[in-house]
């Protein structure tokens, strides 16, 4: 026992001398090395304190010094934690079992074990001696109390993933995963401020050594072939520049890419999540369920190729259109969980659309979209090509611009607002287009913008010129873009890249485009999928011109079940049984009803009533100029 004695002495003594005696004071609890953590020994005194008297030194709330595991507060029901990897845990009471609780002190296993030991009466000593295992219900209620001390802490609102965001004075915050890079200085990932920012692995993070990384983006980017050359260009350098900081600015405008298929869309989406540090959730198929699962309290882009035509279904098209709104402005949005409680949701991505047809889109959306409309490469030209590790390094190039002028983004919005409410934008136009060219103004320029710069996009962005702003769609055209881009359950059994009406035309033999594809579909092969939906491709044998397509047609059911599917869920559908008032919708299409024609068609060997209507008025067949002859 003498032995014992002087072991425990001579430890108090060296534990004694290396604490800062005037710090503890000032702090309320010992100021102790973490590295000296790894070092605990169950039982033996550790920094002057053993397991029976280190209450003297523990904080306000209540648990031991330096503890690995970091209270936040309660969130309802629930406790908020940060466990020893840093990563943060929400956790229900009955969660903390034995398991969950070496979880939390997995980078520090000692740590319990000597704060709260299980113990054993020992005779030899004639006291009780741990036992070299921890007390679960003591660690657990020593955390919980503490949580509760912290007060209310809803995630939601304190909890900032991976990328932009802005400080409560105002100053961008980029989490590039293991850091959080704040006004020119580097913190660690964790609790800064009155928020906290999860440890994940390294993301796309800023380099000041790119030169001119604006100039080099938009060079590449007019590889592609625009409508609208000299300003879509800069709207997808401004979406870029404006997604990868998205969480920190006030609104997050919305890009719609459309054109036939050939015209490099799934290529330019592929750019530019390379550009972006692969960065953004990127995908061809989801539901606005996955995008908010998988995006969840990060401000990361999110790119939907193909979006109009991978959609399960109506409702899930509207919730998705649902979600791009609410993330245009960062509005919540609540949705029902598993145990019956509301549960809120807020998304801050900017989120870039792309598909063959652009699906009817109503004002309230429309306002917060700018169009691309790409155009198909001549036969005798290719799509760009790209050195992956050169693009990533223009993303953080990007991203050092915002470091260096974002304390300027308000003032070159402001001359951009400004500017394009003279010319007869109303608020949120001006905001979202202003948006757009600030950020592409930034990522180019160091100065505000000149007269001169104001004067070109206000040219460019007259809002009697724009399509975003001039469309009238009518319920014709709306129901025409809806048959075209759904995918009803049926369609769900056709092969892959076959599961809308656009997809199989576009995958048609004679569909313009299609003369250098090996895996194209005659004409009976595409009415073999057309067919178990109602509708049938109504064509010549011989498609030799631009005029044999314009002789072309798609006949459309009047109201066969697989027909009625398409327009479930919506205005169209009409009463079971009866005729669709899909076809009174599709009767409207043209302004003498020269391009529709009520016949009967066979049918999966039945002869079914119905419609046939000009394909030229349902899909984009080719690309006229004004003034152009149609005919070759």
């Amino acid at each position: 026992m003498s032995d014992n004695v002087t072991d425990f002495d001579a430890a108090k003594k060296r534990a004694l001398d290396g604490i800062n005696e005037e710090e503890t004071l000032s702090k309320g609890k010992a100021v102790i090395d973490p590295d000296s953590l790894a070092a605990l020994s169950v039982g033996f005194p550790w920094r002057g304190m053993t397991w029976k008297d280190w209450g003297e030194y523990a904080g306000d709330d209540g648990l031991p010094p330096d503890c690995p595991v970091v209270p936040l507060g309660r969130d309802g029901g629930a406790y908020c934690l940060i466990d020893s990897f840093g990563h943060l845990r929400v956790m229900m009471p009955k969660e903390f079992t034995r398991n969950d609780i070496i979880s939390l002190f997995d980078a520090c296993s000692e740590y319990p074990k000597w704060f709260w030991p299980k113990t054993k009466y020992d005779k030899r000593e004639k006291d009780e001696v741990p036992t070299g295992e921890f007390h679960a219900d003591r660690v657990s209620s020593s955390i919980m109390q503490a949580c509760s001390y912290r007060g209310s802490w809803a995630k939601e609102d304190k909890v900032r993933g991976v990328g932009a965001w802005m400080t409560d004075e105002g100053e961008l915050a980029l989490h590039v995963g293991d850091k959080v890079l704040i006004g020119g200085e580097s913190h660690e990932a964790g609790e800064i401020g009155n928020y906290f920012y999860p440890k994940t692995p390294r993301v796309i993070a800023p380099n000041n050594n790119v030169a001119e990384p604006g100039k080099r983006l938009l060079k590449e980017l007019n590889g592609w072939h625009y409508t609208r050359p000299e300003l879509e260009p800069l709207l997808l350098l401004g979406w870029a520049m404006s997604a990868l900081v998205g969480g920190a600015l006030d609104v997050r405008p919305i890009i719609y890419i459309a054109g036939p298929r050939g015209n490099g869309k799934s290529s330019l989406m592929e750019f530019l999540y390379n550009v972006m540090g692969q960065l953004p959730f990127h995908t061809a198929d989801t539901t606005a369920a996955a995008i908010r699962q998988t995006v969840g309290l990060k401000s990361i882009p999110v790119m939907l190729d193909e979006s109009a035509e991978a959609r399960r279904d109506n409702r899930n098209a509207k919730n998705i259109l649902e979600l791009v709104r609410v993330a245009y402005d960062g509005s919540s949005q609540s949705r029902g969980s598993s145990d019956h409680k509301a549960v809120e949701f807020r998304v801050r991505s900017s989120f870039l659309l792309a598909s063959i047809n652009r699906p009817g889109i109503g004002s309230q959306d429309r306002s917060r979209m700018a169009f691309v409309n790409l155009k198909q490469f001549p036969q005798d030209s290719k799509e760009p090509v790209w050195d992956m590790a050169v693009l990533r390094e223009m993303g953080e190039g990007l991203l050092a611009r915002w470091q260096q002028h974002y304390p300027n983004y308000r003032a070159v919005f402001d001359e951009f607002f400004t500017a394009l409410r003279e010319i007869g934008h109303d608020a949120r136009g001006a905001t979202m287009f202003g948006t757009l060219a600030a950020c592409a103004h930034i990522a180019i320029h160091d100065d505000l913008p000149e007269d001169d710069d104001l004067r070109q996009w206000s040219d460019w962005l007259c809002p009697e010129k724009l399509a975003e702003l001039t469309a009238t769609e009518t319920d014709a055209d709306l129901c025409v873009a809806h048959m075209m881009t759904v995918t009803t359950r049926k369609m769900e059994s056709f092969s892959r890249g076959k599961r809308t009406i656009t997809d199989i035309l576009s995958s048609w033999e004679s569909f313009p485009g299609n003369e250098r594809r090996d895996d194209c579909l005659n004409k009976g092969e595409v009415n073999k999928f057309l067919e178990q939906i109602g509708v049938k491709l109504i064509a010549p044998k011989w498609i030799g011109s631009k005029h044999d397509l314009l002789d072309c047609y798609l006949f459309v059911s009047s109201s066969l079940p697989t027909t009625a599917a398409i327009f479930a869920d919506t205005h169209w559908h009409g009463n079971e049984g009866g005729q669709g008032t899909w076809i009174g919708a599709l009767q409207n299409l043209g302004e003498d009803g020269s391009v529709w024609e009520a016949v009967r068609a066979k049918v999966m060997n039945r002869q079914i009533r119905g419609i046939k209507i000009r394909l030229a008025e349902v899909i984009e067949l080719f690309d006229v100029e004004e003034g152009d002859d149609v005919d070759e």
